[in-house]
């Protein structure tokens, strides 16, 4: 039996790579935007999931979109406990399960806060960070009671990694990656 280490849950997660789009394996559901977001995540997507709620035709969907969205999600995540028993492959495919779930979530708050949003209804965008934040907040208390290592805290390592590496170092993001981390308290 192995033993799950935060270290071993870095490491999936760093190794991580999100899966190939084609229009023509892969095609858009057209008709429902939360069952689209929901299979560019499975894919490992996140960014171009997050960035698809930013258009202004989500304005009168938006709470909507998310709250059905967050449905599929938290079913993901509780079918996808990565379980120390089950074979290699399927713990892996567990664990980015988890991490694309928190990918995305994380991103779509940042991008609710930033500039790119600007053309969304205030109202609508407060509801669906509410939502988020709620959703986050089970996801994180179900990872405790688990007594496993933390996805959540390796998906935000490997994204401050990643920040610290903008121009070597010395961007304004880096930089910011080093205040973060002095900011947080994982445990």
């Amino acid at each position: 039996m192995r033993s799950l280490t935060q270290e071993h849950l870095n490491q999936i997660v760093q190794s991580s790579r999100p899966e190939s789009l084609s229009l023509k394996e892969r095609p858009p559901i057209r008709d429902d935007h939360a069952s689209h977001l929901f299979s560019l995540i499975q894919w490992g997507q996140t960014t171009l999931a997050s960035d698809h709620l930013l258009f202004p035709e989500m304005n009168g969907r938006l709470p909507e979109t998310m709250g059905s969205l967050i449905r599929k999600l938290n079913l993901l995540f509780s079918l996808s406990s990565p379980l120390l028993n089950e074979p290699k492959e399927t713990f892996r495919q567990n664990v980015h399960r988890r991490q694309y779930a928190y990918e995305f979530m994380l991103e779509t708050a940042l991008n609710f806060y930033g500039l790119e949003s600007r053309w969304l209804d205030g109202r609508e965008k407060a509801d669906s960070l509410g939502y988020i934040l709620n959703c986050l907040q089970e996801w994180e208390d179900r990872e405790r009671e688990e007594a496993g290592g933390s996805i959540a805290e390796a998906v935000i390592s490997k994204w401050l990694s990643r920040m610290k590496r903008v121009q070597n170092g010395s961007s304004m993001v880096a930089k910011t990656a080093l205040r973060i981390e002095e900011g947080i308290n994982f445990k």
